[in-house]
């Protein structure tokens, strides 16, 4: 079952199931390299901003971005 990012499981592998928003986010997800499919892993929520490694990189994204990020455990 899909969840917002920021309320998934800390350190597991995750899939990206969803990107939700407007063209504004949707180009910024493209931007940064997140898409549909993609694996990643949250690592931590710090100062409302969720941290992740994706594609060998860590990224800090306001927790009102990740809020149209839908992900599920990677299996």
């Amino acid at each position: 079952m899909a969840v917002e990012l920021k309320k998934a499981t800390k350190g597991v592998p995750l899939r990206v199931t969803e990107l939700t928003g407007d063209a504004s986010f949707q180009r910024f997800f493209r931007h940064v390299g997140v898409r549909k499919g993609d694996t990643l892993t949250l690592i931590t929520i710090i100062n409302r901003h969720c941290v992740i490694n994706i594609k060998g990189s860590r990224y800090a994204m306001e927790d009102a971005l990740a809020d149209h990020v839908m992900v599920e455990n990677h299996v």
